[in-house]
């Protein structure tokens, strides 16, 4: 959740969190913050397979995100963004 404080910045009408379900994602800190998001209506949870990177959306982002070094949480948070303008509308 290093990104939370940029989030207001780029914010639209609500958020949308697509939720791991393996367990190292699944902190109590996490689902603490996603529950009261979801409930306050700024926050819709998807939930994806964990082990299915064919159907995992998410692992294909991993990649991506893989394929750069971060230098710092700013320069990362920017390689994010590159990362998410370059991916395909249809892919989303």
């Amino acid at each position: 959740m290093i990104f939370c404080n940029h989030l207001g910045e780029y914010k639209k009408d609500e958020l949308l969190e697509a939720a791991r379900t393996m367990t190292q994602h699944t902190s109590r800190l996490r689902k603490g913050y996603l529950i009261k998001k979801e409930s306050d209506g700024v926050l819709h949870q998807m939930t994806w397979p964990p082990q299915s990177p064919d159907l995992n959306p998410i692992e294909m982002l991993d990649r991506r995100v893989k394929e750069k070094q971060s230098r710092s949480a700013h320069h990362m948070w920017e390689l994010l963004q590159d990362c998410w303008k370059s991916i395909p509308g249809e892919a989303v």
